[in-house]
């Protein structure tokens, strides 16, 4: 629990910090010490995280880059692509897995640190701007990005089935519960939206709440799902 509660801090803490021009109420809440404090364990944790994101980011960025040259000079990032990517990672990951088999924290430093990296460079590469195309063919790279903001819980799915024994969390169903989360999530912020739009300018507060509820009920959403499914 304290790994997760971790997690959504330092989600909260990026969006707070304006990466990628999101607003920090748009974060699922986190609780901090009464005091208002971070916890040094979060901290220490927050920098491991980083360590292994520096480990491995000529991999993942070369990976990225190819990604980013497109067909015809354009960058398109689908499923099928960003499969690709992730399936690099994981394998990454997995070998550091084996080299510490009784670190428990592990997938969850390289979860953060899968999300800080991949959303930073989707920002890069222009992430808001969405083109709809024909089905099987449409540009993801918005829907791939809410997912490395709101998607924890799935990617953490993913990692936790790398020392299973058993693969019954396929790709398949990875797209799957992402379809469903954003579904979800862009439901939520539009009532959050609307919500707001009756507030007025000193009641902010109310906005705020709203946003933390929607990106709560959210990640609450995937949380049962997942349960559900073991």
């Amino acid at each position: 629990m304290e790994a997760d509660s971790f997690l959504l801090y330092y989600i909260k803490r990026r969006i707070e910090s304006g990466d990628a021009g999101l607003q920090w109420y748009e974060a699922p809440h986190c609780g901090e010490e009464d005091d208002g404090t971070v916890p040094c364990s979060w901290l220490a944790v927050e920098e491991a995280a980083l360590n292994f994101e520096s480990d491995n980011r000529d991999h993942i960025e070369q990976e990225l880059n190819n990604l980013a040259k497109g067909v015809r000079g354009r960058s398109v990032i689908n499923f099928s692509a960003f499969k690709k990517v992730v399936d690099k990672y994981f394998e990454l990951l997995q070998k550091r897995l084996q080299q510490n088999a009784e670190n428990l924290c592990v997938p969850l430093l390289a979860l953060i640190a899968f999300t800080g990296m991949f959303s930073r460079r989707l920002a890069e590469m222009g992430a808001n701007e969405r083109i709809l195309r024909e089905q099987n063919r449409r540009d993801f790279r918005h829907e791939i990005y809410l997912l490395s903001i709101y998607g924890p819980v799935m990617f953490r799915s993913k990692l936790d089935t790398l020392a299973a024994s058993d693969n019954s969390y396929s790709w398949d169903h990875f797209c799957s519960d992402s379809l469903q989360l954003l579904e979800h999530i862009s439901f939520c912020k539009k009532q959050a939206e609307a919500s707001a739009a009756l507030l007025s300018t000193s009641s902010r507060v109310g906005a705020v709440l709203c946003g933390l509820a929607a990106a709560a009920a959210a990640y609450f959403l995937i949380v049962r799902r997942y349960a559900e499914a073991n």
